[in-house]
């Protein structure tokens, strides 16, 4: 498991935590939104258990969920997971500081706790989304072996090329950093580079 990967299970972690929480004590998950039902609309109590307590719950399950099967999903499984679950987080960031900026005349938004709000959804956030950022940063997020060990029988990736001759229909595809490891393997023994 990489770094990233377990700064992503860590923010996750944390965000099932605080749905759990919520979904257990709604009176607790109210404290922390400070927010309450009004009185003359019934029903509004659900929100807490419901939007703050299992919604939480699950996004930040299913992130830890892709974490977990990452060797059968693929480690894009965690990119993604990760990314859509960070984005909810910036996003909630985004509009608490466009409110603090518009709404403050009006209704006082420019306090300590959102403040203090800001800034915790954005780390949360962005270590949600720290596989993904290592992916565009040119990191995988995965360890690959600068060179594939042979096996008996095994066989180099398939070149573009061969896999125009196997399927014509397909579109020529860009070559995968695997098949770049694959061409600078050095010639040496317990390994194989494609003639």
């Amino acid at each position: 498991m990489t770094v990233t990967v377990i700064i992503s299970a860590a923010a996750a972690l944390i965000g099932a935590l605080l749905g759990l929480g919520s979904l257990i004590r709604p009176a607790w998950g109210a404290s922390v939104v400070r927010l309450q039902p009004m009185a003359d609309k019934p029903g509004g109590w659900a929100e807490f258990r419901a939007s703050y307590g299992g919604g939480l719950l699950l996004l930040h399950g299913a992130v830890l969920l892709a974490i977990v099967m990452r060797e059968q999903a693929g480690m894009a499984s965690v990119v993604a997971a990760g990314f859509a679950a960070g984005a909810a987080w910036l996003g909630m960031a985004i509009g608490r500081t466009v409110s603090m900026l518009a709404d403050h005349a009006r209704h006082g938004t420019r306090t300590g706790y959102n403040l203090f709000s800001v800034g915790f959804e954005l780390v949360v956030g962005l270590a949600l989304m720290a596989p993904w950022l290592a992916h565009i940063g040119g990191r995988a997020g995965q360890a690959q072996p600068a060179c594939m060990p042979a096996r008996r029988g095994a066989r180099p990736p398939p070149s573009p090329q061969s896999s125009r001759r196997l399927r014509p229909w397909a579109a020529p595809r860009l070559p995968s950093p695997w098949r770049a490891r694959w061409r600078h393997c050095p010639a040496a023994s317990g390994h194989r580079r494609p003639g």
